[in-house]
Parts: structure tokens; C-alpha cells; sequence
């Protein structure tokens, strides 16, 4: 236990970080997926904006599933018992889906981020937790921490359908 800064050599003081051991050992309190197809951002001038031209920027995470195909992405923060928080790299975690009628992964992941979408055919509305996040210390071989995306899938009611024959016979349906 004890505590050192660290620096880069030659370098100024805003290239430092103080490091501190302790005999606590940092453990995982939440896995937070969270499923996202989009984002609204808005921007407002403040009071004092005429003068000094300040402006106060906000951010709307959206996640809005209607129809097949559609995607979200899944980024997965971390928090630790040391206050910190971590965004994971989905290579780090074993991400799932739990119902894949409502929503499935796909490909396309990247270093911050892994997609999910409904599924192309036969997908049906469901919601509540969608997708399972867990990190593995493969290591040791043991589970660190589990945590789950809540999401909302709302499929349209079809208010019609048509179906062909291969005899070229079209029947439709209307409610």
C-alpha cells in the first residue's frame, strides 16, 4: 500500500497522475448496458448569451424499435468501487440476447460498441430486459459483474396482408 505520481519523463505536470495501492481490492457494482438507436440534441442560449455568447448544449438518447431490421447500438459502462466507471469494449463482455424474436445481436461491433436489431423475419413486440451483459474474467474463469438493457420493441399491428400463390392467385386481407 502507498501511494506514487507518475509522469512522463521531460514532460510538464498535466501529463502526471497520482496512483494510490490499497489493500482493497476494486470490484465491479454495476454492468450498465444500454441500447440506443439515436440521439436529439438541442441548444439553448443561456440568459446571458447576447453578451458573452454562452450556450448550454443538451443530449436526448433515443432508443426507438418499431419495425424488422430496425438497430440499436449497445454501449456498456462499468462502474467500480472506486468511483470510476469504464466504457467496455464488447470483446471484453459476453453480450446476448434474452428473447430473439424481439431482438437479436448482429454484426458490426466495434471497439466501443456492439448492434442488436430486430429480427428480419418473424420479430414480434416485447420489452423489458433485452439484452444480457456479462463481464468475465477469463483468467480466473469467473463472473465479474452482469447487467441488462432495458428496451422496448412496439411492432405495428399489420392492418393488412396479402398473400400469392404460385398459381398467381393474390388473396387479401384487410381488419
Amino acid at each position: 500500500p502507498g501511494s506514487v505520481s507518475v509522469s512522463l519523463a521531460g514532460s510538464s505536470s498535466a501529463a502526471a497522475a497520482a496512483v494510490t495501492v490499497t489493500e482493497e481490492p476494486i470490484t465491479v457494482l454495476r454492468v450498465d448496458p444500454v441500447l440506443i438507436t439515436g440521439a436529439e440534441w438541442g441548444v439553448e442560449p443561456s440568459i446571458a448569451a447576447a453578451t458573452s455568447e454562452v450556450y448550454t448544449a443538451s443530449v436526448k438518447l433515443v432508443q426507438e424499435l418499431t419495425n424488422e431490421g430496425d438497430e440499436a447500438v449497445i454501449y456498456t459502462w462499468v462502474t467500480l468501487s472506486d468511483g470510476s466507471f469504464k466504457l467496455m469494449d464488447p470483446a471484453d463482455l459476453t453480450l446476448a440476447s434474452t428473447d430473439t424474436s424481439v431482438i437479436e445481436l448482429s454484426a458490426g461491433s466495434t471497439s466501443t460498441y456492439a448492434k442488436a436489431r430486430v429480427p428480419l423475419t418473424g420479430a414480434r413486440a416485447g420489452s423489458g430486459r433485452l439484452i444480457s451483459a456479462s463481464w468475465i474474467d477469463n483468467c480466473y474463469v469467473q463472473t465479474l459483474g452482469v447487467g441488462y438493457a432495458e428496451g422496448n420493441v412496439s411492432m405495428p399491428v399489420p392492418t393488412a396482408s396479402n398473400v400469392a400463390f404460385p398459381d398467381g392467385t393474390l388473396v387479401s386481407a384487410a381488419n
